[in-house]
């Protein structure tokens, strides 16, 4: 085996490798009313893949998940897997492949029984569509026998399943209802449905949003499932599809999106995510697990999701209270029948300058991302070789030498390698990324600037932007965005501009047009838009919330959708302990949400912390010096019930820089509190002390509670928990400077006496 190639695995493709190694049940099952055998093995369940990949992205459309052999143009190292012959006989062999290219058949592949190849070569029928192909019969004795796939081009061949029958009539059906049927029937996923145990919340969907939703959740109180259909977390800024998180537009010193966002959204914050959740011990995470289905408790309830293990094909059943649709796709709310919008509305209906005049089905499109590297580089994605002296495949897009211009880099990652957009996002899934395949191949051939950098990474898990709406009690539109409204449900926060690319994607490169209303906006996203308006214990966060296409084209940026998901993740858990429904928390315990959201750190525009568990609001707050700029840095700042600067005020405390450290804010009680747990929020990373200490007067003197020595990575926010303290008075010592010739500035200090101090949350940037 050719290990050379493994080295240049990326952190998705060696988690995905290590699946491999445990051990998978092949479920092989005798027709028990015929006389023969049907032998039936899923190709993502075979034994060992070798550097097949297995994809999961298609399950809706054509039923399954498969092996795709992603090798850049050099053939992938065999699969191979075990099948036990019930009894000597002539066996059938057929063989569900495509041609995702009929014109070409760019994805060839044979498949060996015994070490013997069936006499068909497959990915070579004219048709793009899955099919069964017949590979001959053999000759097969009693007992194990190997059956390997062999990729013959490394150009996206791809088996979704191998059957051997003796059966001379059997044939394994077309129709979708009637192979899903024959799924069930045969082995290829169980027969039995594993009820888990119940939940207060359900999460469906691993990106950003759903990662803030089930830490919001579980850090409140409720027990979570978090259930991912791919094997790592992140979405399209997991190391698999490596499109970058965005969201508010950088400004100074400005921190913008803060709370749980703030912990996982960073480049470095990738490989913890996984981390990060695991160790909350409210969370049973579920990885490689797709959603299928629900099950309805009444008309608008749901009871539980249905799912799928992508490897195992074990069914499951997650049963919750309340149910997070974090897909993108709107999945769980379409299958419990939510109301939804899929497309572009008319500009009479809400009036919105940037949407067409009539209505249509166009959506934003899709994005495969791909990376060049100079030669002798290799870059940590792929499991084989760069190309070395590139030669564009017969089956790439034949484009014009002037197409690239100064818009191309060899890295990839720009918006406009997209399409799909005049397609049906959901249901030509696969064809979208099989086009943008065959474009990212043909722009590789006309792009100036790869010099002598080689075609080293394409990925092939496709970033989506658009899909279904799930429409809520209210629909945001575009004047909600560039008015910069302020609602009084508002539970999150958006910072980007109206970003609307052309539906032909990459094929109007004759006219891309710069991104429209690209400025700097601060809006406010209001509760009603993340609730289901028909299905009463659904919530949602992140592309598929309730907004116009219009809209869509701000709120959809990963780090906004983030935002939308702690404010849903709050919300569940709020509706377990009072016991209502999301509309119920929004007409009956609105302030409560808000106010937990500002306790977890979030950022609700001009929302002030009136929160009467907060021990500082009521203290007397002095400081040892203080910055003397008109008065903007008064001591009390850091009690004022803002976490950050706004509305043209700093809501800061900063000391005087000629003064000599160490510098004190601190808090007098008025009388002996107690208490476990500090909350400090600097204005930004970059204006955080370096070193700090919090010390309570005990006694006679300062006892220290805790401390920020100057080794550790600064934080904007910190939580500090320590055994209770009854004390009148509580400090900040500032003992090490920011790094920045600014001096440390401190926006707040919470103070409170939990049940359990709670420590350990901290947030960059």
């Amino acid at each position: 085996m050719n290990t050379s190639n493994r080295r240049a695995e990326g952190p998705a493709a060696a988690l995905a490798r290590s699946l491999l190694f445990v051990p998978i049940i092949l479920m092989l099952l005798k027709v028990e009313e015929a006389t023969g055998a049907v032998l039936w093995l899923e190709a993502e369940r075979f034994t060992d893949i070798g550097t097949w990949t297995r994809d999961a992205q298609f399950i809706d459309q054509m039923g399954s998940p498969y092996l795709l052999a992603a090798g850049l143009g050099h053939p992938v190292e065999d699969a191979v897997t075990w099948a036990e012959i019930p009894a000597q006989g002539t066996y059938r062999l057929w063989v569900r492949a495509k041609n995702w290219v009929p014109d070409h058949s760019p994805g060839r592949f044979q498949v060996l029984v015994g070490e013997r190849p069936a006499e068909a070569i497959f990915g070579t029928v004219k048709s793009p569509q899955w099919v069964w192909r017949d590979g001959g019969t053999f000759a097969l004795e009693k007992g194990t026998i190997e059956v390997r796939l062999r990729d013959l081009t490394g150009y996206y061949g791809r088996c979704d399943a191998v059957v051997l029958s003796d059966e001379p009539d059997y044939r394994p059906p077309i129709d979708k209802a009637a192979l899903a049927a024959e799924r069930i029937r045969r082995g290829g996923v169980s027969r039995e449905v594993t009820e888990m145990p119940k939940r207060d919340v359900a999460v469906v969907g691993g990106g950003l949003a759903g990662i803030c939703a089930a830490l919001a959740a579980a850090r409140n109180g409720a027990t979570v499932y978090l259930v991912q259909n791919r094997p790592v977390l992140g979405g399209n800024d997991s190391p698999e599809i490596g499109v970058g998180a965005q969201g508010c537009l950088p400004s100074g010193f400005d921190p913008g999106e803060t709370g749980i966002p703030k912990e996982i959204c960073s480049e470095e914050d990738r490989a913890q995510r996984s981390f990060i959740v695991t160790r909350e011990k409210n969370i049973a995470l579920v990885l490689n697990t797709h959603a299928t289905g629900v099950r309805m408790a009444d008309r608008a309830t749901i009871a539980a999701v249905e799912a799928v293990h992508t490897i195992t094909g074990q069914r499951m059943a997650f049963p919750a209270a309340i149910f997070i649709d974090c897909t993108g796709d709107g999945c769980v709310g379409a299958a419990g029948g939510a109301d939804f919008r899929q497309g572009r509305e008319a500009r009479s209906e809400f009036g919105e300058s940037h949407a067409p005049e009539e209505a249509d089905k166009y959506t934003l499109g899709t994005t495969l991302t791909y990376r060049g590297v100079p030669p002798g580089r290799v870059w940590l994605g792929p499991s084989h070789p760069p190309m070395r002296k590139y030669v564009a495949p017969l089956w790439a897009r034949k484009l014009p030498s002037g197409i690239a211009g100064g818009r191309y880099s060899v890295r990839g990652e720009q918006w406009w390698l997209e399409w799909g957009g005049t397609k049906n996002t959901i249901d030509d899934a696969e064809l979208i990324r099989d086009e943008l395949l065959r474009i990212v191949y043909g722009l590789w051939a006309v792009t100036p600037q790869q010099g002598p950098h080689e075609l080293d990474w394409v990925q092939y898990v496709a970033g989506k932007r658009e899909s279904r709406r799930l429409m809520g009690d209210y629909i945001m539109i575009e004047r909600d965005v560039t008015m910069d409204q302020l609602f009084p449900d508002r539970v999150a926060v958006g910072g980007w501009g109206i970003d609307l690319h052309p539906p032909e994607g990459f094929y109007a490169y004759k006219s891309i047009p710069t991104p429209k209303e690209l400025r700097d906006p601060r809006y406010s996203l209001p509760f009603r838009s993340l609730y289901s308006r028909n299905i009463l214990n659904l919530l949602m966060a992140g592309r598929d919330i309730s907004v116009t296409h219009v809209a869509l084209g701000s709120t959809r940026v990963m780090v906004t959708c983030a935002t939308q998901g702690q404010a849903v993740g709050t919300a569940a858990a709020i509706c377990i302990h009072r016991q209502t429904t999301p509309r119920g928390v929004y007409r009956n315990h609105l302030k409560e949400l808000q106010q937990q959201l500002l306790k977890d750190g979030a950022y609700l525009i001009q929302v002030k912390n009136e929160d009467p568990c907060d021990l500082a609001l009521s203290a007397r707050v002095s400081a040892s010096s203080c910055l003397e700029r008109k008065g903007a840095y008064r001591p009390e700042n850091v009690a004022n019930g803002f976490n950050r600067a706004e509305a043209r005020k700093t809501n800061a405390w900063a000391p005087d820089p000629a003064a000599p450290l160490p510098q004190w804010v601190e808090l007098d009680f008025g009388r002996p509190v107690a208490f476990n747990t500090v909350h400090v929020t600097f204005q930004h990373a970059v204006l955080a002390a370096k070193a700090y200490r919090l010390e309570a007067w005990v006694g006679d003197g300062w006892r220290p509670l805790s401390t920020v020595p100057s080794h550790q990575v600064r934080f904007r926010r910190s939580v500090h928990g320590f055994p209770a303290v009854t004390s009148a008075r509580l400090r900040i010592v500032i003992q090490e400077s920011a790094a920045v010739e600014e001096p440390p500035t401190l926006c707040e200090i919470r103070v409170y006496n939990e049940p359990a101090p709670v420590c350990g949350v901290c947030e960059a940037g």
